[in-house]
């Protein structure tokens, strides 16, 4: 008796013959007849066949053909894979094939693969989605052929301001454009992938103004994407939002979080007569209050000074802010949470925020810890307008605690009244 094996409609991603999934693959190398459309499903890819398996180029071929040969092979109990390029879910006109097949009681079976839309995506190192900026990728096509439900016109689509992908609809750019353009405006930033993750991939940048005639001057008429996104920005550094997923304060069941800015509030008095500036919160990512060395070497300046003595952090810190005293960073992103580069980039973000911080606080002294940042904490208060008498003392760490605790009894005595 003939064994008979599902039939398998098989998404062999954008080209790449790397991106087919390893169960795709598997098929492949199973298959003893291989029906795939010539025009889309590239050469490489039918190296994962077998040896001796029979391929078939189904784009000279119509829809009764192409099913007819795929029911033939099946009851001749051979292994059919039926490859359609991207992923069967969009586009692919497979269901209308597995109608017919359910018709004859020919069992099938799917296996997804990579869409061009998120081959695109990687190819771009570009997110589809991005915090404050989008949320929402829509998939769709321009009306050609075949038409498109009303409601779901580009217009209508693009009042949503959402990245949007089309798929299809290269040859109708100027008609993408005019849909496109009053939602978006002219300056929105465009791609358009041509043929992603072929050996001749070109990946086109431009804008809405001007994407339609950088298209027709590279030729481009078919086998492309239209990506348009407020997300495509992000390349050109327009984009500050970060995901809320790895924040430090954000809590999932694999991680407990930190708002430390509750606990800066916490401890923050309702006028600031001495202003502590560090250089980030500790490489743990905890927060300078309650839980850093700092807080000892700091209880022990104030000790020094006003002849007190603390039994835990809580009381210490209880007296540092009635004593009016606070603790701030020039950058709020703790020390290990960004390379050298990272902390380059954003300085000046951080010089503006603390300026604006200073404003808020008017401070009438600053203590700068370690000395290094001496400099862009002075320029923040050049910016904040604030006049606070300066003080730089060395950070406490490498030997110099007593340092610290010395200079900081001093400034200590001189501007903060025993409570």
């Amino acid at each position: 008796m003939t064994e008979n094996y599902p039939v398998i409609f098989l998404g062999a991603g954008p080209g790449d013959p790397e991106l087919i999934t390893v169960k795709g693959r598997r098929a492949l190398a199973a298959a003893d007849v291989v029906l795939y459309a010539g025009s889309l499903v590239s050469d490489a890819m039918l190296g994962w066949a077998k040896p001796g398996a029979e391929l078939i180029d189904t784009a000279p071929l119509d829809l009764g053909q192409i099913v007819a040969k795929i029911i033939e092979a099946h009851k001749a109990g051979k292994r059919v894979v039926r490859v359609h390029s991207g992923d069967t879910s969009l586009f692919s006109a497979m269901q209308e094939q597995l109608e017919i097949l359910e018709q004859e009681d020919i069992p099938c079976q799917v296996i997804p693969g990579v869409t061009a839309a998120a081959a695109a995506a990687a190819a771009l190192a570009q997110e589809l989605t991005l915090p404050e900026v989008t949320q929402t990728v829509i998939l769709t096509r321009a009306p050609g052929r075949t038409p498109v439900p009303e409601a779901e016109a580009l217009g209508e689509l693009a009042g949503h301001r959402a990245t949007l992908v089309i798929y299809l609809s290269t040859k109708l750019i100027e008609k993408v454009v005019a849909e496109l353009t009053p939602a978006y405006g002219p300056e929105a930033p465009v791609v358009v992938a041509y043929r992603v993750s072929w050996p001749d991939q070109r990946l086109i940048r431009g804008n809405l103004a001007d994407i339609a005639a950088k298209i027709k001057d590279a030729g481009i008429e078919r086998q492309a994407l239209i990506m348009v996104s407020p997300a495509l920005a992000a390349r050109q550094g327009r984009l500050k939002a970060k995901s809320k997923l790895y924040d430090r304060t954000f809590s999932h069941g694999y991680r407990a979080g930190m708002d430390t800015e509750k606990i800066r509030q916490r401890y923050r008095p309702e006028i600031i007569r001495v202003l502590l500036i560090g250089e980030s919160p500790p490489a743990n990512g905890k927060f300078f209050y309650l839980h850093s060395p700092m807080t000892a070497f700091t209880s022990q300046a104030f000790a020094k000074a006003h002849g007190v003595t603390f039994q835990s952090n809580f009381e210490f810190l209880t007296y540092f802010k009635a004593c009016g005293c606070y603790q701030d960073d020039l950058s709020h992103i703790p020390a290990n949470h960004s390379g050298p580069g990272e902390w380059k980039r954003h300085r000046q973000e951080d010089i503006d925020a603390l300026s604006q911080r200073l404003r808020e606080a008017n401070p009438a002294v600053v203590v700068i810890t370690p000395k290094r940042i001496e400099a862009v904490v002075r320029e923040a208060i050049r910016k904040s307008q604030c006049n606070p008498k300066v003080y730089v003392i060395p950070f406490p760490g490498h030997g110099h605690q007593s340092g610290y605790i010395d200079m900081l009894a001093a400034i200590i005595t001189e501007h903060i009244p025993r409570r």
